[in-house]
């Protein structure tokens, strides 16, 4: 049976995507367009064998993927042999119970490790703004592999020596650590979660700071929270500064 994956045309005015390289928004759409791309969002994949795939060295590859990467746009754990794209299911949702009910197979594509949890995290918070049915249809697998005790999110990674002070991490060591809490923006509103648990749940894998929970979750709900602002929000000095400089505007 044939896949397809659905791409949003305005991904080519979305100004993250645009700053990449030509390479870097190749690698981004190969990864997204991948034949072995699950339906959550998440496959089995290495820098080497992708890299191997497009017929590009290891090192052309990685720093391509890295772009993507660096901007949150793209996932990856080392260790687990794991690729992810984080918005996904914003752009490819189930169409159907039965869709959902056929994700207990994705899951067993899926490596081991914490970027695994994550997309479960993410899919059953994606479908709490859905209807009743499409919850019902989640498969037990789900459940069962999910731990107890389970991160929220992912921790994050000691900034490299060279790096700005207060720029985020993104790439992975080969422990695992410091998954990204990525997304790809675009320059329009999100589309959030409908239920205010998900929505706070989704905007805590996001990044946003504690002191600016409020704030989002209601700009969230509201259908008024931009890319800009939100990155914003991760940091309460600069979410602040936001704020006087569209109140002075206004």
């Amino acid at each position: 049976m044939s896949r397809y994956r659905k791409i949003d045309v305005r991904i080519w005015n979305d100004e993250k995507f645009r700053d990449l390289s030509d390479a870097g928004q190749l690698a981004f759409l190969f990864v997204l367009t991948h034949p072995s791309m699950t339906a959550l969002g998440a496959m089995r994949a290495t820098m080497a064998g992708l890299a191997a795939e497009k017929r590009w060295t290891p090192e052309a590859f990685t720093e391509a993927f890295g772009e993507a990467l660096a901007k949150g746009m793209l996932e990856h754990e080392e260790r687990a042999a794991c690729v992810a794209v984080p918005n996904f299911l914003r752009y490819n949702p189930p169409e159907n119970p039965n869709v959902v009910k056929a994700w207990a197979s994705s899951l067993d594509l899926i490596p081991e490790g914490s970027l695994k949890i994550l997309t479960i995290q993410r899919a059953k918070a994606f479908l709490k703004g859905r209807t009743k049915a499409f919850a019902e249809a989640l498969p037990k697998a789900f459940a069962e592999a999910l731990p107890e005790g389970a991160p929220k999110r992912m921790p994050k990674q000691e900034q490299e020596p060279e790096q700005e002070p207060e720029q985020e991490q993104h790439l992975l060591g080969s422990g695992g650590e410091g998954l990204a809490q990525g997304r790809e923006g675009f320059d329009f509103p999100y589309t959030p979660p409908d239920d205010p648990d998900a929505c706070r749940f989704w905007l805590e894998g996001e990044g946003v700071h504690p002191s600016q929970m409020g704030d989002a979750l209601k700009l969230a709900m509201g259908h008024r929270l931009y890319a800009d602002r939100l990155d914003a929000m991760k940091r309460p000095k600069e979410a602040n500064a936001y704020a006087e400089a569209k109140g002075r505007a206004a």
